[in-house]
Formats: C-alpha cells, structure tokens, sequence
C-alpha cells in the first residue's frame, strides 16, 4: 500500500529500513514478528512519522496491518492542492478498525488550500477520539507568518469550515487559513480548542449554545 500518493519510498523522523530484521551471516530467528501486535505498534509508534510505519506492510503478510494498530498519527503533505497521502493513510486506517486514533498530527509545509484541508478533516472528524493538530505552511518562520497575518493577506486564500467532531475532541494550532463556523448546530464533542495564526471568516459567535462541553478555549494571534 503506498500512502504517499507518489510511489516513493519516504523518509521520516524514523528510518523504516531499521525494522527490516537482520538475519546476520548465518541466517537468524525474526523474533521481532513474534511480538504481538499491541508490542509491535508501540515500536512503529516510536518512528512518529506514519508514512515510515505503513512502509512495514512490505515486510510480510504478519506486517501488513500491524501499522494502524498505532494510535498516533503522524502525517504531512507537500502539495497545497493534494491532500490524498492525509486521506489515503486515514481511510486505511479506519479500514481496519483496529484501533481509534487518539492523536492526529498533521503537518502542511507549504500554504494548504481550504478545499484541501477541509477534505481530510471531515474524514479525520469521526476516527480522532483525542486530539487533532494540524499545522499549516509548517516550514514558513515564524516572523513571516506574523507579517502577513497583520497585513490582512490570509482572506485571499479562503477559508475552511470546522467539521463537527462525533467524539470527545481537542483541537489544536490550525495555523495561517482562514475559519469559518457553521451559521448553526451543536460541537458537542469538543472539549479544547486552540488557535494560532487565524483569520475568522465572517461573523464568529462561540457561545455555549454552539460549544456547551468546551473546557479550554485559546486564540493567539488572530484577525
């Protein structure tokens, strides 16, 4: 399965080549296969970087879905306009049901478009039970974020809608996009909800009304 969406092996912060077992001169024992599968994601949750996990299906058939036993994911996309590795890696993920995702961590190194972002979040909405960060144009410095935020450029790129989230959720740092707000309905599922380099599109009306479990709400650095 490639998740990548190109058909390139990637790299990551982990090395997927490390899980390959090394059987030495003399031929080994794969021990490492033996673990159960629980033990198993614990390591491939080690490499943080999903992309590199998912490349263990290749090992063998024991291997295939051991990936998205892995409750945390973490994921990026190079293509303002492409959002499929996101995609793609949630709906294999969710195809097996092997376990709910407690963490989605989702990098965009380059400007996201808010079609695109919307795409993958209303998959992710109904699978992240915990916590959903995502990260937009995570590669541009900080002080350039500042600059075009106060200089009222973000309404050109558009806005995305925040999808309603079917369980408990915290949402965190969707950075550089504009936000809308459905005129109307319950987020009954959000606990936390935190901001950064945000641009409210339109009239924005956080009330209880709307938010009624909200615990925590943070907003830096906004329009």
């Amino acid at each position: 399965m490639d998740i990548d969406g190109d058909g390139r092996e990637r790299g990551g912060e982990g090395d997927s080549a490390a899980l390959v077992p090394d059987a030495g001169e003399g031929g080994g024992e794969d021990r490492l296969s033996d673990l159960p599968d629980d033990v198993l994601a614990c390591i491939l949750g080690l490499l943080r970087d999903t992309h590199a996990s998912a490349a263990s299906n290749v090992l063998s058939n024991r291997w295939r879905d051991v990936w998205t036993w892995v409750s945390n994911l973490f994921l990026h996309h190079n293509k303002p306009h492409d959002p499929s590795p996101v995609r793609s890696a949630l709906a294999a993920h969710a195809a097996s049901a092997a376990t709910r995702i407690r963490l989605l961590n989702v990098n965009s190194l380059y400007s996201a478009r808010p079609d695109a972002t919307t795409s993958w979040l209303c998959v992710a909405a109904p699978l992240v039970t915990g916590e959903l960060s995502f990260r937009n144009r995570s590669s541009v410095p900080l002080e350039m974020l500042n600059d075009e935020v106060f200089k009222e450029i973000i309404e050109e790129r558009g806005a995305f809608e925040l999808p309603r989230f079917t369980s408990h959720q915290d949402l965190a740092e969707p950075v550089f996009l504009g936000l809308s707000l459905p005129p109307s309905g319950v987020f009954a599922a959000l606990r936390e909800l935190r901001l950064e380099h945000v641009q409210f599109h339109g009239e924005c009306t956080l009330d209880d009304a709307m938010l009624p479990f909200l615990e925590w709400l943070e907003i830096r650095i906004s329009l």
